[in-house]
């Protein structure tokens, strides 16, 4: 494979089953998407020749994030993906518990990618369920160095959000954020302590009121007595 410093972007070949509208719906309707590329034609790497600066350039104008993978060497996180794999349960094929992740090893093989993400619509779907990261950072690059780098199986919510990210119109058009986790919903406030700072409230109107209504009540007592006496001297 050709070190990606060494490729002319803006004239690539793009592999037959990964198409540019993969990328170009990043930011409308899915929140991330890739197509892979080569320098030279090669089996399904063919014409026409397509300019991945100019694309990349359409992309971040929309202020979308765009990765250009050459590898796993260049890869960041991998510190964070070590130990977060190291923590997803196993999960049953066959009758059989195996590992949930898979690493995407160094082969020559591997094309290049060009990978696009919308970076407010991704860490919104990772900050609401971060209970299925177990620690790893919710941040658009983390989150790219990992789905470049380990296969998390579809069973774990890990996956699911990874799933999520790459379908389309999921988490676009008005829908709410998906949240994996009953106990990341949103709590419902809890009106007990301000019902009973309203009854408080209400009882001492009321006992102010009927203080209020005996001081009226004895006033109006002098009163008559007053009234009395004079009318007694007036006699």
């Amino acid at each position: 494979m050709f070190d990606l410093a060494e490729v002319d972007l803006s004239s690539v070949y793009i592999f037959d089953a990964s198409p540019l509208t993969h990328v170009t719906r990043v930011g409308k309707h899915k929140a991330i998407g890739y197509v892979n590329f080569s320098a030279t034609v090669r089996a399904r790497f063919r014409p026409p020749l397509v300019c991945l600066r100019q694309l990349g350039e359409m992309l971040e104008s929309r202020g979308m994030k765009v990765y250009y993978d050459g590898g796993p060497s260049g890869r960041g996180h991998q510190q964070e993906i070590a130990d977060l794999v190291q923590q997803l349960p196993q999960v049953t094929y066959d009758r059989k518990l195996v590992p949930a992740h898979s690493y995407f090893g160094e082969n020559s093989y591997l094309p290049h990618t060009l990978i696009a993400a919308d970076p407010v619509t991704i860490e919104k779907l990772l900050e609401s369920n971060r209970k299925a990261l177990y620690g790893f950072p919710p941040s658009v690059d983390a989150f790219v160095d990992l789905i470049r780098t380990v296969h998390i199986d579809h069973k774990l919510p890990l996956g699911e959000l990874i799933r999520l990210a790459f379908l389309h119109y999921q988490l676009y058009g008005d829908r709410e954020i998906p949240r994996l986790f009953a106990s990341e919903q949103p709590p419902e406030p809890d009106l007990s302590d301000a019902i009973r700072k309203l009854q408080d409230s209400i009882e001492q109107e009321r006992q102010q009121s009927n203080k209020l209504k005996a001081e009226i009540a004895a006033m109006q007592r002098e009163l008559d007595e007053l009234r009395a006496i004079r009318k007694g001297r007036c006699a």
